[in-house]
This record gives structure tokens, C-alpha cells and sequence, in this order.
């Protein structure tokens, strides 16, 4: 219980004694007679001792000479907040300098390392020394003196030089400016590439847990971009690669790929089929990549003289696939059997290639709407004498798939992470600038689409390039024309209605197929000259037309 009392109590903050501070007037130091008097010390007679007398003495002798060569003036200063503040952040400023010069700085984001007879690499030597011991033996192979399976020449079509011309070389740099933020340069240099590691999981005290990385200059990746130029002209205009091939190739997208792959699975689904998936996992893809048998593979595919030599030269020092299967639920073993066939085949065409590939790292799952499709694959399937078990989700392509065939769990997985950016950004919000802050508030008023706008554009313009511009690895995704039987005032005569396809079940009524059939209809009653237009054309229009419709009309 409190009360009241007649006695007061006056407390005072005591105020800190001012302090005298010195001013060096660095301006107006006489550098010549400093540099002289440095040339003329005997460093050797006044450096003696261990390493902290050296230092005391060092010290001694720079502060003596910044007092008879740097004018100065006194003051009187009374410590504040923002002194103190100050006085802080020069203690800090100076620490760092410290660490860096130990080898622990901030820049420096790799601790002390532990060497496979467990001693530690704690200088920054010894670490380098570590990693590029460990980074060698991940990228060569094992047997580097094999020589490699004679392939034969798929191609009368030879590509030998490659010609590097100035209006090139302008045309790759304005790229590069075009895409670099105002006010920054591109800086050119000639030196070799700056290596370095990236941390990727777990422990940072172990090598394995590290990844390299090389900076090349940006010479160097302009000629990268020329070279690159050429082959892959070559080898797209003479139809050299696999049709299957999405990565590294213009015009091809992840979101293709995976478009292609969900669509069988949904048919195959709604047939009754069950689906055995696969993802194997390479290791090291792309830092194990056997030289001389990637040199015959150049080879055989029309890449000769001068410029297989300057391959062959630029290698000297210096994945993902994935297959599935449908299958009848009654012909379950004659599918795990046809699976470890193939499987045996990649193991043995890796064998050739001296790839390996990484079971434990390699999923498998079972796409099914019955409990008891995934027993009767369980512990069948077989990768390099291993048993492959059975997955309840896996990602593929970096997108997570369900035995269900749904992407809940990768939803949830991006919602997380969008919500944890947004709360960031709020966090954010009161220490912006008024320009930034304008640009937020321009942004917010203008408005973000949803993403199922962004969906239904995105599957229009895919139909496009499937229908009317003939894409050919998404001519699978091609809807069939819907022939129309009879001429009326509300159903008009068109070659570009397509099939709405019948759906057994909800979840296919919401696959690409169905859904792009009954957009793309709607799209193109709303549209005249869709088979005229380009890409573009085709995203605003789309774009338009999905604002103007509900998404119950669009989707009737």
C-alpha cells in the first residue's frame, strides 16, 4: 500500500568534467619532412623484442612524429550523447581493423576450419590452403586419364573460328549498361578471375559445407558471351540437342518444363493411372564435368579446330534429371522393373562418362489417389545398390510436389517467406527517405495484380506459342481445335475456339489444359486478329481482357 510523505528528495545528474581534445590539422602537415624522416629511421634498431614491443615501439615512434610534422590545436570538449556516440563508433571502426588484419574480420565470413585429421585452419592462409586443397579433389574426376568413348559425327556442319568484332563487343556492353542501376560503370580489367567460397548449409567449421565461386573480368565474360554465341547458334540451327534439354537455351523456361510435366501427371491421374516419379540427383554436376569427354562430345557435334582448340585450352583448371512413368495399378511390379532398368542403364552411361550419381540425394515418390499404390512400389526401386525409399512430397525443378499431385506444401513454403519479406519491409517502412517513400506510395496506389491475374495471362500467352506461333517444345500443350456444328447469332464460326477437355474429377478441371480451354475461348471472342498478333500484343491484350471479366464469366 503506498501513501504520501511531507519528505522530498532532489536527485541531480552529476555533469562530466570537460576534457581536453586535440585537432590535427592534417591539411597543413609537412609531408615531405615526414616522409624523409621515415626513409632515414633505422627501423631494424628500433624494432626489437617480441611482437608487442615492436608495436609499443612503432607507436612511439608515429605518434612522435605526427606531433613535430602535423600542426594541432587544443579545445575543450563536454562529452554528449553524440561524442559518446562517436567515441563508440571509432572503438568499433578500430576493433574491425584489428580483426581484419587477423584474419577475422567482417569481410572475412569463414571461421577457423577443421582439417580431416581434426586440427583447426585458423589463418586465413591456412584456410585458403584448405578450401583449394578440398575444392581440387571435388572437381576432378577419377580417372582423368581414360580415354573417352569415340562418338560419331552427327553433324557435315563444322564451326571453327570464332570472330569477335567491335560492334559486338559494343552491342554485349550496352547490355550491360542498359541492365546496370544509374550513376554505375562498367569497369574493365584484364586479370584473371578472383576466387572465393560460399557457405551452404549446416556447420561452417567444415570444408564440405562450402562452395566455390570465380569472378571472372569482364573481358573475359564478354569473350565467354561471344564463344557461347556461337555454339549455341550451331548447335540449335542443325537441331543438335535433345528437344527434352530446358536449361541454358533461349525461349525455354522452367515454367515450360514444369507445365509439361504437371499436365501428363493430371492426365495420366484422371485416366486411373498411378505415376512413379524419379529425381536423380548428379553429384557435383557442374563442377566434376570430365574435360576430355566433354571435348569429344564438342567434337562429334561440329565444334572443330581453332575453336575446339581454345576450349580445350580454357577448361584446362578449371543437376538435375528427372523421369516418371504411369502405369496401371494391376502392372505395379512390371513398372518398378521397367524403372530399374532404366536406372541401371543411367548408372552405366555414368560409368562411361565418369558421372556419379548421388542416391541419397535422389527422391522417389508415387502420385496416386489410392493408399495402396505406394506399398506395392515400396522397397523395389534400386539406384548403385542402394534401395530408393519412397517420399510423401518432392521437389522438382525447385517446386514441391505432393503425392496428391498438389502444391500445398510449396504454397505454404512461399507464403512463409513472402510474409516474412513484408514484415521486413514494415520494419522498414520508418527509415526511408522521402524519395523511397514516395516510390512505395506510388506503388501502392497504383496497385499489385493478383496472382491469379498473373496465372490466366501467363497461360494465354503459352497457348499462343503453342497455337499460333508453333513453338515446338510446347507443341504437346497444344488444345485441339473445337470444330463448331452449327452457325448462330450467340455461337460464331472460329478455327480458334479449341476442345474443353472432359475432366473426371475437380482437380482436373483446374489443370493447364481445362482451364487454358475455357480462358483461351473466352480470350478469343473478346479478341479479334489473335492468330496476327505478337507476343506482346498478346500479354496487354490478355491483360485487358482479364481486367475487364470477372473471373466467373472468364472461367464459363
Amino acid at each position: 500500500m503506498m501513501g504520501t510523505s511531507d519528505h522530498h528528495v532532489k536527485l541531480s545528474m552529476g555533469r562530466e568534467a570537460a576534457a581536453p581534445r586535440t585537432i590535427w590539422l592534417w591539411e597543413r602537415a609537412d609531408w615531405e619532412a615526414l616522409r624523409n624522416n621515415i626513409t632515414n629511421t633505422d627501423w631494424d634498431a628500433l624494432l626489437r623484442g617480441n611482437a608487442e614491443e615492436k608495436a609499443r615501439a612503432l607507436t612511439t615512434k608515429l605518434l612522435a612524429l605526427q606531433q613535430q610534422h602535423v600542426p594541432s590545436r587544443m579545445y575543450l570538449v563536454r562529452p554528449g550523447d553524440r561524442c559518446r556516440t562517436a567515441a563508440e563508433a571509432k572503438h568499433a571502426a578500430w576493433e574491425r581493423l584489428v580483426k581484419e588484419q587477423q584474419g577475422m574480420g567482417h569481410r572475412n565470413a569463414i571461421p577457423p576450419l577443421t582439417r580431416p585429421d581434426g586440427t583447426t585452419a585458423i589463418s586465413s592462409e591456412d584456410k585458403a590452403s584448405l578450401l583449394a586443397e578440398f575444392f581440387a579433389g571435388k572437381m576432378t574426376v577419377a580417372d582423368m586419364g581414360r580415354r573417352p568413348p569415340h562418338l560419331p559425327q552427327e553433324t557435315d556442319c563444322a564451326v571453327t573460328d570464332v570472330h569477335v568484332t567491335p560492334g559486338k563487343v559494343e552491342q554485349l556492353l550496352r547490355e550491360c549498361v542498359r541492365v546496370l542501376p544509374e550513376g554505375k560503370q562498367v569497369a574493365l580489367y584484364m586479370e584473371g578471375g578472383e576466387g572465393g567460397a560460399v557457405h551452404k548449409k549446416n556447420s561452417k567449421s567444415e570444408p564440405n559445407n562450402y562452395r566455390p565461386i570465380s569472378l571472372f573480368s569482364v573481358v573475359g565474360k564478354l569473350l565467354e558471351q561471344v564463344v557461347a554465341g556461337v555454339i549455341c547458334q550451331h548447335l540449335s540451327e542443325h537441331r543438335l540437342l535433345s528437344d527434352r534439354q530446358f536449361g541454358f537455351r533461349p525461349g525455354r523456361s522452367t515454367a515450360d518444363l514444369l507445365t509439361l510435366l504437371s499436365q501428363g501427371w493430371q492426365d495420366a491421374l484422371d485416366k486411373g493411372l498411378d505415376i512413379l516419379l524419379l529425381a536423380l540427383d548428379i553429384a557435383a554436376a557442374f563442377d566434376r564435368v570430365w574435360q576430355a569427354g566433354l571435348v569429344q562430345k564438342l567434337r562429334a557435334k561440329g565444334i572443330q579446330d581453332n575453336l575446339l582448340a581454345l576450349l580445350e585450352d580454357y577448361l584446362q583448371g578449371r543437376a538435375f534429371m528427372d523421369f516418371s512413368r504411369s502405369y496401371c495399378r494391376s502392372d505395379s511390379q512390371r513398372a518398378f522393373r521397367e524403372i530399374n532398368r532404366q536406372l541401371r542403364k543411367v548408372t552405366k552411361w555414368g560409368e562411361t562418362w565418369q558421372v556419379g550419381f548421388a542416391p541419397e540425394k535422389t527422391q522417389a515418390m508415387v502420385i496416386s489417389r489410392s493408399p495402396a499404390a505406394p506399398p506395392a512400389v515400396s522397397g523395389h526401386l534400386c539406384l548403385g545398390g542402394q534401395i530408393l525409399p519412397l517420399q510423401e512430397s518432392i521437389k522438382v525443378l525447385g517446386v514441391t510436389v505432393d503425392c496428391g499431385l498438389r502444391f500445398d506444401r510449396h504454397v505454404a513454403a512461399v507464403a512463409h517467406q513472402a510474409s516474412l519479406r513484408v514484415s521486413a519491409l514494415r520494419r522498414m517502412a520508418g527509415s526511408l527517405d522521402s524519395r523511397a517513400a514516395a516510390a512505395a506510395k506510388q506503388e501502392e496506389q497504383t496497385g499489385v495484380t493478383s496472382l491469379e491475374h498473373q496465372r490466366d495471362v501467363s497461360v494465354l500467352v503459352v497457348q499462343h506459342k503453342a497455337r499460333v506461333l508453333e513453338v515446338l517444345h510446347l507443341s504437346s500443350l497444344r488444345i485441339p481445335t473445337r470444330a463448331v456444328q452449327r452457325e448462330s447469332r450467340e455461337t460464331t464460326s472460329s478455327d480458334m475456339l479449341v476442345y474443353v477437355p472432359q475432366s473426371h474429377s475437380r482437380q482436373h478441371q483446374q489443370s493447364y489444359t481445362a482451364t487454358t480451354a475455357r480462358l483461351w475461348n473466352a480470350f478469343t471472342a473478346a479478341t479479334s486478329d489473335t492468330q496476327t498478333m505478337t507476343l506482346h500484343q498478346v500479354k496487354v491484350a490478355a491483360h485487358r481482357c482479364r481486367k475487364t471479366q470477372t473471373p466467373t464469366l472468364v472461367l464459363c
